[in-house]
């Protein structure tokens, strides 16, 4: 199900309207309910939420936002890193390009960004622009499902706190101003940065917690973040939006709801840990020159990047400098979103996380029963 984005559009601005609160209290309980996280991660309270997603000044990130590319003779031999350019890969990102974990495990590595999301990091997967991607779980499960788990595999967690999908949508007069507002629409149209993606998984997650019938959305596909943006702004020449909302990580939205040129109607929680690590079988499995396998370099490297976070969480104040100077946040913005999350502090993740995450998606008709029972391993 896509429509084709129309070929005429333009760009209305409307007066900036008061926004109800949402309340988050009952997707917060739901959270920790059913997500399987290590002892002692918790889904983020209703008030760390709400204090993370009070508009700043943020703006996008500094660093290089392209797309993983082909390998080049530098980083033939290193393991390649694929990971969204956000605050949940800053620490690792610098450790795996300055040099330090390849002095710390005797690998080379490369992290490169893929703003693409999920959708776009499976794709460079199957093609080996990247050996190992940081991707959504529920991204990982469907890739892994529909592919009967041949190629991949989940190599290890990441990040075990949910994550916190900001609805938005424009700030124009054609654009919805709540949730309720489309819920008599005859469809809804989704803007997604491509099929198979977070973007598009959760937002059948998000009909389930509106009590909509999912026949009812239709997918623009927009390709990254400023497609999307792009979308929810533009007007069709019948009155209607492009796109009536899309759905990204709430704190990469809100510069430019800061801005006023987006609104955030909602929220919706992932019930599970929100990143994994995943690489195909037949990379995991390749010998090397050496006589060790690929499985083999990856352990190698994945201690010193836990170490890496670990050290960057350890210290606060150069960890806020660092989130403030990349991304251009406030350092109470910065305090917020680092007291919320939790990452993995070891190379085990319950296959029931993955349990859920597969009949999630199978409830939601994104799987085959038989699908979500290969829960990818």
């Amino acid at each position: 199900q896509m429509h084709a984005t129309p070929p005429k559009t333009r760009v209305a601005a409307r007066s900036p309207v008061a926004r109800p609160q949402l309340s988050l209290q009952l997707r917060w309980r739901r959270a920790n309910r059913r997500a399987s996280e290590a002892p002692g991660s918790r889904a983020p309270s209703p008030k760390t939420l709400r204090a993370a997603f009070q508009p700043g000044k943020a703006v996008l990130p500094a660093m290089a936002h392209s797309d993983a590319s082909p390998r080049d003779a530098a980083s033939e031999d290193a393991v390649v890193f694929g990971g969204v350019p956000e605050h949940f890969n800053l620490a690792i990102w610098e450790h795996l390009n300055s040099g330090r974990s390849e002095a710390a495990c005797g690998v080379p590595t490369r992290f490169v960004a893929v703003p693409g999301g999920t959708g776009a990091m499976m794709a460079a997967l199957s093609d080996g622009s990247v050996d190992v991607a940081i991707a959504l779980t529920e991204g990982v499960v469907s890739a892994a499902a529909k592919e009967k788990c041949a190629s991949i595999r989940v190599v290890a967690p990441y990040v075990m706190s949910p994550l916190a999908w900001g609805v938005a949508a424009g700030a124009t007069d054609a654009a919805p101003r709540s949730l309720t507002e489309l819920a008599a629409l005859p469809e809804v149209r989704v803007g997604v940065s491509r099929m198979g993606s977070g973007s598009h998984l959760m937002s059948f997650l998000l009909a389930e917690e509106q009590g909509w019938d999912a026949s009812r959305l239709r997918f623009v596909v927009c390709g990254d973040i400023t497609g999307l943006r792009r979308a929810v702004r533009g007007v069709r020449e019948d009155g209607e939006p492009e796109a009536h909302l899309f759905m990204w990580e709430t704190g990469m939205i809100e510069p430019f709801v800061a801005a006023g040129e987006i609104s955030q109607i909602g929220v919706v929680l992932t019930p599970w840990p929100c990143f994994v690590m995943a690489a195909r079988a037949a990379w995991l499995d390749e010998a090397r020159p050496t006589g060790e396998t690929n499985r083999d370099r990856l352990l190698r490297v994945l201690a010193p990047c836990r170490d890496a976070v670990a050290a960057f969480l350890a210290d606060p104040a150069a960890a806020l400098d660092a989130i403030a100077a990349r991304f251009m946040v406030s350092r109470g913005a910065a305090a917020t979103w680092m007291r919320a999350v939790r990452y993995a502090a070891g190379r085990e993740l319950p296959r029931s996380a993955l349990a859920t995450a597969a009949e999630a998606l199978r409830r939601l008709g994104q799987l085959s029963a038989e699908e979500a029972s290969l829960a990818p391993p």
